[in-house]
């Protein structure tokens, strides 16, 4: 067996001299073998992508390289203890031995023999910790979820967990149909807002309703609105794992992924599975505009989006407005007939309280350049799309969370 090169900072757990007896035991089993502390030690040393049996073979190798490295070079005398200790060893656990016919053979007290087998067994302990530190961790392979998940590129936007939850709804409801479970969900009429990416949220959603029905003989889910959190309650049996305990699991790591706290609440009756995201709410952004027309337009734009469009018709109130309305971002015309979009951004950007806030401008002016260093944080053109405008909003706000 070639000589570890022990690599120092490498933890591994500390093999025993009991975890080595219980491992010598099943010398013969490998499928028995694989189970044991021993095995879950020395898990780095083993072919990580072998069957199980050739895991168990290769443990095998390793105990039996491990109790030939316990023979003693020639110099040393057979009655020498560390001689004895290898004879025991081998006797005990390679033959099979009992104890008293190993006392026989070796002209030994039994006594001496489960003191020699002791110290046999500590200094095997000793060398398999040594190959335990000196084979690094292999890497864990990647996850093919997780390295989906992980791709999934989406913004997030301000969605309706009582509405994405009935939708989900629609899609597992012919599973639920064909096993006879019935499913309730109990929502609020409003305050379910989370900042979530739609589409992932929902699959969430999907695989959590799959899950619980090919689980469980009944779904009861209760959503909860706070003025500050969403809540997600799900009762589930007291004992024992569900029937796709996996696909719940990958649920809740796809809920993760979009802002929710996962956990269970357990007492003496029930688990209750606990999804939380914070409140969405309505962010309010000023819309600094003259013309009532083009007011409605961003009104509708904005409609189911989480942002409240307010209307500031006199340019010169902005400044005002803004600070008082305690407003999240600002959309700025600059063609107005009272005082233009430049100087009203000047003003805001010189204000103590509303120069931070961001302001995108929305005009049929492409200056884009003179805009930013006046202080904008974005620049759309008339005319506007939906998309364009949220996705504006979206970056502002998150820039400004970065700075």
């Amino acid at each position: 067996m070639t000589e570890p090169v022990i690599r120092e900072g490498l933890s591994r757990p500390s093999i025993t001299r009991e975890q080595v007896h219980e491992a010598l035991r099943s010398l013969y089993d490998p499928a028995k073998l694989l189970t044991t502390r021993l095995a879950a030690a020395l898990a780095p040393a083993l072919p990580a992508q072998a069957a199980p049996r050739e895991r168990g073979e290769a443990l095998r190798r390793l105990l039996l390289d491990a109790i030939e490295k316990l023979r003693p070079s020639g110099r040393v005398a057979p009655k020498a203890s560390e001689y004895r200790a290898y004879q025991c060893i081998t006797m005990r656990y390679i033959s099979a031995m009992p104890v008293a016919d190993i006392a026989a053979e070796l002209c030994l007290s039994q006594r001496q023999v489960f003191r020699d087998l002791r110290w046999g067994l500590q200094r095997l302990a000793q060398l398999l910790q040594e190959l335990a530190v000196s084979v690094p961790a292999e890497p864990a392979a990647p996850n093919p979820f997780e390295s989906e998940l992980a791709g999934l590129q989406a913004r997030p936007e301000a969605v309706d967990v009582a509405h994405l939850l009935h939708d989900a709804l629609g899609t597992v409801a012919p599973l639920a149909e064909a096993r006879g479970v019935a499913i309730s969900i109990s929502c609020p009429s409003k305050g379910t807002l989370v900042r979530a990416a739609p589409a992932i949220l929902r699959e969430a959603f999907v695989q959590l309703l799959s899950a619980l029905v090919q689980s469980l003989p009944a779904v009861r889910i209760g959503v909860a609105a706070a003025s500050e959190a969403v809540l997600i309650e799900i009762p589930l049996p007291a004992q024992g794992p569900l029937g796709r305990e996996e696909l719940l699991e990958a649920a809740l790591q796809v809920a993760r992924s979009q802002g929710f706290e996962c956990h269970r609440e357990r007492d003496s009756q029930q688990v209750l599975l606990q999804l939380r995201a914070p409140y969405a709410g309505n962010r309010r952004v000023l819309v600094v505009e003259d013309n009532p027309a083009a007011f409605a337009l961003y009104e509708r734009f904005l409609a189911n989006s989480g942002w409240e469009p307010i209307l500031a018709q006199h340019p010169r109130a902005a400044t005002a407005m803004a600070v008082t309305q305690r407003v999240h971002a600002i959309i700025l015309d600059i063609m107005m007939p009272e005082q233009d979009g430049w100087r009203v951004l000047q003003a805001l950007k010189l204000d103590p309280q509303a120069k931070d806030i961001p302001v995108l401008i929305c005009s049929v002016v492409n200056d884009p350049e003179l805009g930013f260093a006046l202080g904008a944080s974005a620049y759309l053109t008339k005319p506007l799309s939906r998309p364009a405008l949220l996705a504006a909003l979206e970056e502002a706000v998150r820039q400004r969370k970065g700075a």
